[in-house]
């Protein structure tokens, strides 16, 4: 906590005080990760103060005790990040798998079949304490909506994945529109305030190539322009898309190159599927498409930044190649690299956040 600033005479110090030399030095606000799983391991928590992450945001996927974990540190009885939690990760899809199921039996995730369902389970998680609430496969845009609705009327803040019926148009199953241009537009139509991955935009823009993915600039430049006249929020995570490019090729030599991969709780390391033989990430990043995805993704970036969209920074740790803390200083790099200027990439995970 900062109690005072000002110039030698203007204060005294106590003699017990640890006093650091800054001369040669800077300060900067405490930084933000605004897309994070703890996955119930609370040696996170210290791994983010450590590397100088002092707010986080829970999105989803996590036990109940992060709630309680979250309290202990507002109450100053635990240490660790300021952690606001959008709780639990609400789907509308007949996907599950063993790791689901999990999560689902302890909380994380929750499933809702009905806008009436949707309003009663986002009231009772009003009623527990949560901070936001997360659609993540939600196909249907009517639930999409009831939970937005839901949490509209419970004083609640949304975020989380596009509806899955405005994604991959048209190759997409689900989808309902004949373009992604028809997709955007309604989904622009649905008042969300923020999405969780510039990902979930690429989705929704119009390609040049369908086979290919190779996305239009056109029409990137004009969702930027858009994304930017509705005030809607936009989470990072770039970082974690090129680090699926190393892994795939080559993802002993990535995880070797990352000795802060001994921070990963094993648990969360063998769950989440990083090393060899079960990274799905190897797979993706090999899809010949995956190089034009990728560029998509950076593209929007810069475009969005160019038209003063509203953007945070966050990483979805603990995915494969996603160490907390340590990768969000890689996204801020990434950032820079990708032509974003460095102040403006310190506001998006300092004053943006806040």
């Amino acid at each position: 906590r900062i109690t005072f600033i000002g110039t030698d005479g203007d204060i005294e110090i106590p003699t017990d005080a640890h006093v650091v030399d800054g001369t040669g030095r800077f300060i900067i606000p405490g930084l933000s990760d605004m897309m994070t799983h703890i996955l119930g391991s609370e040696n996170d928590l210290l791994v983010y103060l450590a590397n100088g992450v002092t707010p986080i945001r829970i999105m989803g996927n996590d036990p109940p005790m992060i709630l309680e974990w979250r309290n202990q540190i507002r109450a100053g009885t635990r240490a660790g990040p300021n952690t606001w939690v959008w709780w639990p990760q609400f789907e509308n899809n007949d996907i599950d798998w063993e790791l689901g199921t999990e999560r689902a039996t302890r909380g994380g995730k929750t499933w809702v079949h009905t806008p009436e369902e949707a309003e009663r389970l986002v009231a009772e998680m009003a009623a527990m304490g949560v901070d936001g609430i997360k659609s993540h496969m939600v196909v249907s845009s009517e639930i999409y909506l009831a939970l937005s609705d839901a949490a509209a009327s419970q004083g609640l803040p949304f975020d989380g994945h596009t509806p899955h019926d405005h994604i991959w148009c048209p190759s997409n199953p689900d989808c309902v529109f004949e373009t992604r241009s028809e997709a955007w537009n309604d989904f622009r139509t649905m008042g969300a305030s923020a999405l969780t991955h510039i990902e979930e935009l690429v989705k929704m823009v119009e390609l040049s190539d369908e086979s290919t993915r190779q996305a239009s600039d056109e029409s990137i430049r004009q969702m930027a322009q858009d994304t930017a006249d509705d005030g809607l929020w936009v989470t990072t995570t770039v970082h974690m898309f090129r680090s699926i490019a190393d892994q795939a090729s080559d993802l002993e030599g990535t995880l070797a190159k990352m000795p802060e991969v001994k921070y990963v709780h094993p648990g969360v390391y063998g769950g989440q599927g990083w090393g060899p033989g079960a990274n799905d990430y190897v797979e993706l990043g090999s899809q010949s498409w995956y190089p034009n995805y990728l560029a998509a993704q950076e593209k929007l970036l810069l475009a969005l930044y160019e038209s003063a969209a509203l953007l945070m920074s966050g990483t979805d740790t603990p995915v494969p190649g996603m160490v907390p803390g340590f990768s969000l200083h890689a996204e801020l790099e990434t950032m820079v690299d990708i032509g974003l200027p460095p102040y403006d990439v310190l506001r998006t995970s300092t004053y943006n956040p806040a």
